[in-house]
């Protein structure tokens, strides 16, 4: 790991909960980075390095933690597995439709 994988792993898991995960605004803040570098480097903490970072999105309490236990875990991945399943319903509704029977009622 770089050592800037390495400061930003340390932050969260010294800082962050469940219940209180870091915000990516404190992330950026304390690393002076941008959004892109925190979220670009989370994901090669989690693919990479197998480190098992949540990203919290509830409303005003969002952020990163490291879950301490399954129940932690499986609340976190709530989100992610929800979001596949509206990207596979799109996925599956576009390659449906017969874009040239499609088209005809658009043509003059």
């Amino acid at each position: 790991m770089n050592e800037q994988e390495i400061n930003i792993l340390n932050f969260i898991k010294n800082n962050g909960s469940f219940d209180k995960p870091v915000p990516l605004k404190l992330l950026r803040s304390e690393f002076n980075t941008s959004e892109c570098s925190v979220k670009d480097t989370v994901e090669r903490l989690r693919c990479e390095f197998k480190h098992p970072i949540i990203e919290s999105r509830r409303v005003r309490r969002g952020g990163y933690y490291l879950p301490k236990n399954d129940m932690e875990r499986n609340v976190g991945l709530m989100p992610y597995k929800e979001q596949i399943l509206t990207t596979q319903k799109t996925v599956t509704a576009i390659t449906s439709v017969n874009l040239a029977e499609y088209w005809k009622g658009w043509e003059a």
